[in-house]
Protein backbone atom coordinates (compact mmCIF):
# COMPACT_ATOMS: atom_id res chain seq x y z
CA UNK A 1 0.00 0.00 0.00
CA UNK A 2 1.54 3.29 -1.09
CA UNK A 3 -0.73 6.21 -0.26
CA UNK A 4 -2.37 7.80 2.74
CA UNK A 5 -5.82 6.67 1.60
CA UNK A 6 -4.66 3.11 2.22
CA UNK A 7 -3.67 3.77 5.83
CA UNK A 8 -7.13 3.41 7.47
CA UNK A 9 -7.77 0.21 5.53
CA UNK A 10 -4.41 -1.31 6.50
CA UNK A 11 -4.96 -0.49 10.17
CA UNK A 12 -8.47 -1.94 10.14
CA UNK A 13 -7.35 -5.12 8.36
CA UNK A 14 -4.62 -5.63 10.98
CA UNK A 15 -7.08 -5.01 13.82
CA UNK A 16 -9.61 -7.44 12.36
CA UNK A 17 -6.87 -10.05 11.95
CA UNK A 18 -5.89 -9.71 15.61
CA UNK A 19 -9.50 -10.07 16.77
CA UNK A 20 -10.04 -13.11 14.54
CA UNK A 21 -7.13 -14.99 16.14
CA UNK A 22 -7.92 -14.21 19.78
CA UNK A 23 -9.50 -17.62 20.29
CA UNK A 24 -6.21 -19.30 19.26
CA UNK A 25 -3.83 -20.05 22.12
CA UNK A 26 -0.62 -18.03 22.36
CA UNK A 27 1.43 -21.24 22.19
CA UNK A 28 0.00 -21.84 18.71
CA UNK A 29 -0.09 -18.30 17.31
CA UNK A 30 3.55 -17.38 17.84
CA UNK A 31 5.26 -20.48 16.41
CA UNK A 32 2.88 -20.55 13.44
CA UNK A 33 3.56 -16.89 12.60
CA UNK A 34 7.32 -17.42 12.87
CA UNK A 35 7.21 -20.45 10.57
CA UNK A 36 5.25 -18.54 7.95
CA UNK A 37 7.48 -15.49 8.14
CA UNK A 38 10.72 -17.50 8.03
CA UNK A 39 9.53 -19.53 5.06
CA UNK A 40 8.59 -16.41 3.11
CA UNK A 41 11.95 -14.77 3.82
CA UNK A 42 13.86 -17.84 2.60
CA UNK A 43 11.85 -17.83 -0.61
CA UNK A 44 12.87 -14.22 -1.27
CA UNK A 45 16.51 -14.26 -0.08
CA UNK A 46 17.97 -13.40 -3.49
CA UNK A 47 15.54 -10.51 -3.92
CA UNK A 48 16.49 -9.15 -0.50
CA UNK A 49 20.21 -9.20 -1.29
CA UNK A 50 19.61 -7.60 -4.69
CA UNK A 51 17.41 -4.90 -3.15
CA UNK A 52 20.08 -4.03 -0.55
CA UNK A 53 22.65 -3.78 -3.33
CA UNK A 54 20.34 -1.56 -5.38
CA UNK A 55 19.47 0.76 -2.49
CA UNK A 56 22.99 1.48 -1.26
CA UNK A 57 25.52 -0.91 -2.72
CA UNK A 58 25.63 -3.24 0.25
CA UNK A 59 28.11 -6.11 -0.24
CA UNK A 60 26.47 -9.53 -0.26
CA UNK A 61 28.49 -10.76 2.72
CA UNK A 62 27.38 -7.78 4.82
CA UNK A 63 23.77 -8.41 3.75
CA UNK A 64 23.99 -12.02 4.85
CA UNK A 65 25.82 -11.25 8.11
CA UNK A 66 23.88 -8.21 9.31
CA UNK A 67 20.45 -8.65 7.78
CA UNK A 68 19.47 -12.25 6.96
CA UNK A 69 21.46 -14.19 9.57
CA UNK A 70 20.31 -11.85 12.35
CA UNK A 71 16.70 -12.52 11.38
CA UNK A 72 17.12 -16.32 11.31
CA UNK A 73 18.90 -16.27 14.66
CA UNK A 74 16.08 -14.15 16.06
CA UNK A 75 13.45 -16.63 14.90
CA UNK A 76 15.31 -19.52 16.54
CA UNK A 77 15.62 -17.63 19.81
CA UNK A 78 11.97 -16.57 19.80
CA UNK A 79 10.85 -20.16 19.23
CA UNK A 80 13.01 -21.31 22.13
CA UNK A 81 11.67 -18.63 24.48
CA UNK A 82 8.04 -19.23 23.49
CA UNK A 83 8.12 -22.71 25.01
CA UNK A 84 7.85 -21.19 28.49
CA UNK A 85 6.99 -17.53 28.04
CA UNK A 86 3.20 -17.77 28.07
CA UNK A 87 2.89 -20.26 30.90
CA UNK A 88 0.70 -18.76 33.66
CA UNK A 89 2.78 -17.79 36.68
CA UNK A 90 1.31 -18.56 40.11
CA UNK A 91 1.95 -15.92 42.76
CA UNK A 92 1.57 -15.98 46.56
CA UNK A 93 -1.84 -14.94 47.89
CA UNK A 94 -2.11 -12.80 51.07
CA UNK A 95 -3.64 -14.65 54.01
CA UNK A 96 -6.53 -12.18 54.00
CA UNK A 97 -7.52 -13.67 50.62
CA UNK A 98 -7.29 -17.31 51.69
CA UNK A 99 -9.27 -19.70 49.55
CA UNK A 100 -8.03 -17.68 46.53
CA UNK A 101 -5.39 -18.23 43.86
CA UNK A 102 -3.29 -15.47 42.28
CA UNK A 103 -1.95 -15.82 38.73
CA UNK A 104 -0.10 -13.62 36.24
CA UNK A 105 -0.75 -14.05 32.52
CA UNK A 106 1.14 -12.61 29.55
CA UNK A 107 -1.12 -10.98 26.97
CA UNK A 108 -0.33 -9.40 23.57
CA UNK A 109 -1.03 -5.67 23.29
CA UNK A 110 -3.14 -5.98 20.14
CA UNK A 111 -2.14 -4.14 16.97
CA UNK A 112 1.44 -2.85 16.82
CA UNK A 113 2.89 -0.14 14.58
CA UNK A 114 6.53 -0.72 13.59
CA UNK A 115 8.33 2.24 11.96
CA UNK A 116 11.65 1.06 10.52
CA UNK A 117 14.82 2.96 9.46
CA UNK A 118 16.82 2.83 6.24
CA UNK A 119 20.29 1.84 7.44
CA UNK A 120 19.48 -1.85 8.00
CA UNK A 121 16.15 -1.74 6.19
CA UNK A 122 15.45 -5.46 6.18
CA UNK A 123 16.72 -6.55 9.59
CA UNK A 124 15.37 -3.57 11.53
CA UNK A 125 11.97 -4.20 9.97
CA UNK A 126 11.54 -7.94 10.26
CA UNK A 127 13.18 -8.48 13.66
CA UNK A 128 10.69 -6.32 15.60
CA UNK A 129 7.88 -7.61 13.36
CA UNK A 130 8.89 -11.18 14.26
CA UNK A 131 8.86 -10.32 17.97
CA UNK A 132 5.45 -8.66 17.77
CA UNK A 133 3.94 -11.57 15.83
CA UNK A 134 5.53 -14.17 18.12
CA UNK A 135 3.92 -12.39 21.06
CA UNK A 136 0.50 -12.76 19.42
CA UNK A 137 -0.02 -9.27 18.01
CA UNK A 138 -0.94 -8.08 14.55
CA UNK A 139 1.44 -5.61 12.89
CA UNK A 140 1.41 -2.63 10.57
CA UNK A 141 4.93 -2.03 9.21
CA UNK A 142 6.07 1.29 7.78
CA UNK A 143 9.44 0.59 6.08
CA UNK A 144 11.77 3.43 5.13
CA UNK A 145 11.03 5.09 1.81
CA UNK A 146 14.78 5.79 1.43
CA UNK A 147 15.38 2.07 0.90
CA UNK A 148 12.55 1.71 -1.59
CA UNK A 149 13.70 -1.54 -3.17
CA UNK A 150 13.85 -3.30 0.20
CA UNK A 151 10.46 -1.81 1.12
CA UNK A 152 8.94 -3.40 -1.97
CA UNK A 153 10.36 -6.82 -1.11
CA UNK A 154 9.15 -6.49 2.49
CA UNK A 155 5.63 -5.80 1.28
CA UNK A 156 5.77 -8.85 -0.96
CA UNK A 157 7.09 -11.07 1.86
CA UNK A 158 4.61 -10.05 4.55
CA UNK A 159 1.57 -10.06 2.32
CA UNK A 160 2.41 -13.52 0.97
CA UNK A 161 3.11 -14.90 4.44
CA UNK A 162 0.01 -13.36 6.01
CA UNK A 163 -2.70 -12.98 3.37
CA UNK A 164 -5.36 -12.58 6.07
CA UNK A 165 -3.74 -9.30 7.14
CA UNK A 166 -1.93 -10.25 10.34
CA UNK A 167 1.04 -8.23 9.06
CA UNK A 168 0.46 -5.30 6.72
CA UNK A 169 2.92 -2.97 5.00
CA UNK A 170 2.21 0.70 4.34
CA UNK A 171 4.74 2.51 2.16
CA UNK A 172 5.23 6.25 1.93
CA UNK A 173 7.04 9.29 3.29
CA UNK A 174 6.69 11.30 6.51
CA UNK A 175 3.13 12.34 5.63
CA UNK A 176 2.13 8.68 5.71
CA UNK A 177 3.86 8.32 9.09
CA UNK A 178 1.84 11.28 10.40
CA UNK A 179 -1.39 9.70 9.19
CA UNK A 180 -0.47 6.38 10.78
CA UNK A 181 0.17 8.15 14.07
CA UNK A 182 -3.30 9.69 13.93
CA UNK A 183 -4.77 6.19 14.30
CA UNK A 184 -4.97 4.31 17.56
CA UNK A 185 -2.42 1.52 18.00
CA UNK A 186 -1.81 -0.61 21.06
CA UNK A 187 1.97 -0.20 20.89
CA UNK A 188 4.39 1.76 18.72
CA UNK A 189 7.93 0.56 17.99
CA UNK A 190 10.23 3.11 16.34
CA UNK A 191 13.86 2.87 15.27
CA UNK A 192 15.58 6.03 14.05
CA UNK A 193 16.83 9.41 15.21
CA UNK A 194 15.89 11.31 18.34
CA UNK A 195 14.22 14.21 16.50
CA UNK A 196 11.61 11.93 14.94
CA UNK A 197 11.52 9.92 18.17
CA UNK A 198 10.23 12.97 20.04
CA UNK A 199 7.51 13.45 17.43
CA UNK A 200 6.51 9.79 17.76
CA UNK A 201 6.32 10.11 21.53
CA UNK A 202 4.19 13.27 21.38
CA UNK A 203 1.71 11.63 19.04
CA UNK A 204 1.61 8.49 21.16
CA UNK A 205 1.00 10.54 24.31
CA UNK A 206 -2.20 11.97 22.84
CA UNK A 207 -3.68 8.46 22.77
CA UNK A 208 -1.74 7.10 25.77
CA UNK A 209 -0.07 4.53 23.56
CA UNK A 210 3.04 2.80 24.96
CA UNK A 211 6.18 3.18 22.86
CA UNK A 212 9.58 1.60 22.36
CA UNK A 213 12.16 4.03 20.99
CA UNK A 214 15.40 2.68 19.56
CA UNK A 215 17.48 5.77 18.82
CA UNK A 216 21.18 6.53 18.38
CA UNK A 217 23.94 8.71 19.77
CA UNK A 218 27.65 9.41 19.76
CA UNK A 219 29.19 6.11 20.79
CA UNK A 220 32.73 6.43 22.20
CA UNK A 221 35.47 3.84 21.77
CA UNK A 222 38.11 4.15 24.50
CA UNK A 223 41.64 2.94 23.83
CA UNK A 224 43.74 2.87 26.99
CA UNK A 225 47.52 2.67 27.22
CA UNK A 226 47.12 -1.01 28.10
CA UNK A 227 45.23 -1.89 24.92
CA UNK A 228 46.54 -4.14 22.16
CA UNK A 229 46.89 -1.40 19.54
CA UNK A 230 46.72 -3.63 16.48
CA UNK A 231 43.60 -5.46 17.65
CA UNK A 232 41.91 -2.26 18.82
CA UNK A 233 42.61 -0.48 15.53
CA UNK A 234 41.49 -3.42 13.37
CA UNK A 235 38.19 -3.89 15.20
CA UNK A 236 37.36 -0.20 15.46
CA UNK A 237 38.14 0.30 11.77
CA UNK A 238 35.89 -2.62 10.86
CA UNK A 239 33.04 -1.36 13.04
CA UNK A 240 33.28 2.13 11.62
CA UNK A 241 33.44 1.13 7.94
CA UNK A 242 30.86 -1.67 8.08
CA UNK A 243 27.77 -0.52 6.14
CA UNK A 244 29.75 2.67 5.38
CA UNK A 245 29.40 3.72 9.01
CA UNK A 246 25.62 3.87 8.74
CA UNK A 247 25.13 1.87 11.93
CA UNK A 248 23.54 3.18 15.11
CA UNK A 249 26.00 1.22 17.28
CA UNK A 250 29.13 2.03 15.24
CA UNK A 251 31.97 3.70 17.16
CA UNK A 252 31.31 7.39 16.53
CA UNK A 253 34.64 8.68 17.85
CA UNK A 254 37.73 7.31 19.58
CA UNK A 255 39.28 8.51 22.82
CA UNK A 256 42.92 7.44 22.99
CA UNK A 257 45.35 7.74 25.87
CA UNK A 258 47.77 10.50 24.83
CA UNK A 259 50.76 8.22 25.49
CA UNK A 260 49.72 5.80 22.72
CA UNK A 261 47.90 8.17 20.35
CA UNK A 262 50.42 8.09 17.52
CA UNK A 263 50.86 4.32 17.69
CA UNK A 264 47.12 3.78 17.55
CA UNK A 265 46.62 6.16 14.62
CA UNK A 266 49.35 4.36 12.67
CA UNK A 267 47.68 0.99 13.29
CA UNK A 268 44.30 2.43 12.32
CA UNK A 269 45.53 3.63 8.96
CA UNK A 270 47.17 0.26 8.34
CA UNK A 271 43.93 -1.54 9.22
CA UNK A 272 41.89 0.46 6.72
CA UNK A 273 44.47 -0.25 3.99
CA UNK A 274 44.41 -3.97 4.74
CA UNK A 275 40.63 -4.08 4.40
CA UNK A 276 39.96 -1.66 1.56
CA UNK A 277 43.30 -0.97 -0.13
CA UNK A 278 44.97 2.36 -0.80
CA UNK A 279 41.93 3.51 -2.82
CA UNK A 280 38.81 2.50 -0.86
CA UNK A 281 36.52 4.21 -3.37
CA UNK A 282 37.33 1.37 -5.76
CA UNK A 283 36.59 -1.35 -3.21
CA UNK A 284 33.60 -3.59 -3.84
CA UNK A 285 33.50 -4.26 -0.11
CA UNK A 286 32.42 -0.73 0.85
CA UNK A 287 28.72 0.11 0.98
CA UNK A 288 27.52 3.44 -0.40
CA UNK A 289 25.79 6.32 1.35
CA UNK A 290 22.02 5.93 1.17
CA UNK A 291 21.17 9.13 -0.77
CA UNK A 292 22.48 12.49 -1.96
CA UNK A 293 21.26 14.39 1.12
CA UNK A 294 23.23 12.22 3.52
CA UNK A 295 26.22 12.16 1.17
CA UNK A 296 26.28 15.96 1.02
CA UNK A 297 25.91 16.22 4.81
CA UNK A 298 28.95 13.99 5.34
CA UNK A 299 30.95 15.77 2.66
CA UNK A 300 30.20 19.11 4.35
CA UNK A 301 31.53 17.69 7.64
CA UNK A 302 34.70 16.61 5.85
CA UNK A 303 35.12 19.96 4.12
CA UNK A 304 34.73 21.72 7.45
CA UNK A 305 37.66 20.01 9.15
CA UNK A 306 41.41 20.37 8.64
CA UNK A 307 42.43 17.23 10.52
CA UNK A 308 41.93 14.48 7.91
CA UNK A 309 45.19 12.53 7.88
CA UNK A 310 44.00 9.57 5.82
CA UNK A 311 41.05 8.83 3.53
CA UNK A 312 38.03 11.03 3.06
CA UNK A 313 37.86 10.87 -0.74
CA UNK A 314 34.34 11.31 -2.14
CA UNK A 315 32.62 10.25 -5.35
CA UNK A 316 29.24 12.01 -5.73
CA UNK A 317 28.38 9.87 -8.74
CA UNK A 318 28.33 6.64 -6.71
CA UNK A 319 27.81 8.31 -3.29
CA UNK A 320 30.97 6.58 -2.04
CA UNK A 321 33.11 8.01 0.78
CA UNK A 322 36.34 6.34 1.79
CA UNK A 323 36.91 5.97 5.56
CA UNK A 324 38.46 9.15 6.97
CA UNK A 325 40.80 9.29 9.97
CA UNK A 326 40.51 12.74 11.58
CA UNK A 327 42.86 13.96 14.33
CA UNK A 328 43.73 17.20 16.15
CA UNK A 329 40.11 17.84 17.06
CA UNK A 330 38.58 19.66 20.00
CA UNK A 331 35.36 18.72 21.76
CA UNK A 332 33.75 21.76 20.14
CA UNK A 333 34.52 20.65 16.58
CA UNK A 334 31.51 20.20 14.31
CA UNK A 335 32.25 16.47 14.05
CA UNK A 336 31.69 16.20 17.79
CA UNK A 337 28.34 18.00 17.86
CA UNK A 338 26.16 15.38 16.21
CA UNK A 339 26.04 11.67 15.46
CA UNK A 340 28.15 11.20 12.32
CA UNK A 341 26.44 8.12 10.84
CA UNK A 342 29.08 7.70 8.18
CA UNK A 343 32.69 6.50 7.69
CA UNK A 344 34.34 9.53 9.34
CA UNK A 345 36.28 8.70 12.49
CA UNK A 346 37.44 11.49 14.84
CA UNK A 347 40.34 10.67 17.19
CA UNK A 348 40.72 12.63 20.44
CA UNK A 349 43.42 12.36 23.09
CA UNK A 350 42.78 12.11 26.82
CA UNK A 351 45.36 12.58 29.54
CA UNK A 352 43.65 11.12 32.59
CA UNK A 353 40.87 8.73 33.40
CA UNK A 354 39.03 11.43 35.31
CA UNK A 355 39.08 13.71 32.27
CA UNK A 356 37.82 10.88 30.06
CA UNK A 357 34.89 9.99 32.32
CA UNK A 358 33.85 13.60 32.89
CA UNK A 359 33.96 14.44 29.18
CA UNK A 360 31.88 11.46 28.09
CA UNK A 361 29.37 11.69 30.92
CA UNK A 362 28.81 15.41 30.36
CA UNK A 363 27.10 14.47 27.10
CA UNK A 364 23.94 12.52 26.35
CA UNK A 365 24.18 8.86 27.24
CA UNK A 366 25.24 6.87 24.16
CA UNK A 367 23.69 3.76 22.73
CA UNK A 368 27.03 1.91 23.07
CA UNK A 369 30.42 2.21 24.75
CA UNK A 370 33.52 0.28 23.69
CA UNK A 371 36.57 -0.13 25.92
CA UNK A 372 39.90 -1.57 24.77
CA UNK A 373 42.40 -2.74 27.38
CA UNK A 374 44.33 -5.92 28.12
CA UNK A 375 43.56 -5.30 31.80
CA UNK A 376 40.15 -6.79 32.49
CA UNK A 377 39.92 -4.86 35.76
CA UNK A 378 40.60 -1.55 34.03
CA UNK A 379 38.20 -2.31 31.19
CA UNK A 380 35.33 -3.33 33.45
CA UNK A 381 35.80 -0.30 35.69
CA UNK A 382 35.78 2.08 32.72
CA UNK A 383 32.72 0.39 31.27
CA UNK A 384 30.96 0.77 34.64
CA UNK A 385 31.91 4.47 34.78
CA UNK A 386 30.41 5.22 31.33
CA UNK A 387 26.64 4.56 31.29
CA UNK A 388 25.19 3.46 27.94
CA UNK A 389 22.61 1.17 26.40
CA UNK A 390 25.22 -1.58 25.97
CA UNK A 391 28.67 -2.18 24.54
CA UNK A 392 31.75 -4.40 24.36
CA UNK A 393 35.15 -4.85 25.91
CA UNK A 394 37.90 -5.30 23.30
CA UNK A 395 35.46 -5.28 20.38
CA UNK A 396 32.66 -3.28 18.79
CA UNK A 397 29.09 -3.89 17.57
CA UNK A 398 28.97 -7.55 18.70
CA UNK A 399 26.45 -6.81 21.46
CA UNK A 400 23.75 -6.57 18.78
CA UNK A 401 24.75 -9.84 17.11
CA UNK A 402 23.17 -12.05 19.79
CA UNK A 403 19.42 -12.53 20.13
CA UNK A 404 19.91 -13.66 23.73
CA UNK A 405 21.00 -10.16 24.78
CA UNK A 406 18.67 -7.17 25.24
CA UNK A 407 19.17 -4.30 22.80
CA UNK A 408 18.19 -0.71 23.50
CA UNK A 409 19.32 2.68 24.66
CA UNK A 410 19.15 4.85 27.76
CA UNK A 411 18.18 8.51 28.00
CA UNK A 412 18.42 10.21 24.62
CA UNK A 413 19.60 7.00 22.95
CA UNK A 414 16.15 5.52 23.55
CA UNK A 415 14.30 3.30 25.94
CA UNK A 416 12.79 -0.16 25.89
CA UNK A 417 14.54 -3.42 25.03
CA UNK A 418 13.98 -6.06 22.40
CA UNK A 419 15.53 -9.17 20.76
CA UNK A 420 14.50 -12.70 21.67
CA UNK A 421 12.96 -12.94 25.14
CA UNK A 422 13.11 -9.16 25.46
CA UNK A 423 11.00 -8.76 22.31
CA UNK A 424 8.33 -10.97 23.86
CA UNK A 425 8.40 -8.78 26.96
CA UNK A 426 8.30 -5.60 24.87
CA UNK A 427 5.18 -6.63 22.95
CA UNK A 428 3.13 -8.05 25.83
CA UNK A 429 1.80 -6.91 29.17
CA UNK A 430 1.31 -8.74 32.47
CA UNK A 431 -2.29 -9.37 33.45
CA UNK A 432 -3.19 -10.25 37.04
CA UNK A 433 -6.04 -12.54 38.04
CA UNK A 434 -7.38 -13.43 41.49
CA UNK A 435 -9.73 -16.40 41.49
CA UNK A 436 -11.70 -16.29 44.76
CA UNK A 437 -13.91 -19.23 45.63
CA UNK A 438 -17.53 -18.59 46.46
CA UNK A 439 -17.51 -20.60 49.71
CA UNK A 440 -16.96 -19.78 52.53
CA UNK A 441 -18.23 -16.21 52.46
CA UNK A 442 -16.65 -14.29 55.34
CA UNK A 443 -18.62 -11.39 56.77
CA UNK A 444 -15.49 -9.88 58.28
CA UNK A 445 -14.88 -7.44 55.40
CA UNK A 446 -18.43 -6.13 55.29
CA UNK A 447 -19.97 -3.48 57.55
CA UNK A 448 -20.80 -3.16 60.34
CA UNK A 449 -17.14 -3.13 61.47
CA UNK A 450 -17.65 -3.08 65.23
CA UNK A 451 -15.52 -5.71 66.99
CA UNK A 452 -13.65 -6.72 63.83
CA UNK A 453 -10.58 -4.44 63.98
CA UNK A 454 -8.21 -6.75 65.89
CA UNK A 455 -8.90 -9.76 63.67
CA UNK A 456 -8.59 -7.63 60.53
CA UNK A 457 -5.21 -6.32 61.70
CA UNK A 458 -4.01 -9.89 62.10
CA UNK A 459 -5.27 -10.97 58.69
CA UNK A 460 -3.74 -7.98 56.96
CA UNK A 461 -0.42 -8.36 58.79
CA UNK A 462 -0.44 -4.79 60.07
Amino acid sequence: MRNSEAVPRAVQIARDAFVSQQSVSETQKGPDALRRLSRAVREHENEIVSALQADFGKPELESLASELSVFYQEVRELKRCLKRFFRPQRRPTPQAFFRSTSTVYREPFGTVLVIAPWNYPFQLSVVPVAGALAAGNSVVLKPSELASNVAGVLEKILHSAFPEGLARVVQGDKQVVQELLSHRFDHIFYTGNSVVGKTIMKSAAEQLTPVTLELGGKNPAVVTAKADMRVAAQRIAWGKAFNAGQTCVAPDYVLVDGAVHDEFVGELRAAFVRMYGEKPLNSADMARIINDRHFNRLKALLDGTQGVIWGGSCDPRTRAISPAVVTDLSWDDQLMKEEIFGPLLPILRYQSRRELVERVNSRSRPLAVYVFSTSNTEARQLFADLPSGGGCINDVVLQVASSSLPFGGVGESGFGRYRGLYSLRAFTYERALVNHRIWPELRLRYPPYEGKLRLMRWLLGS
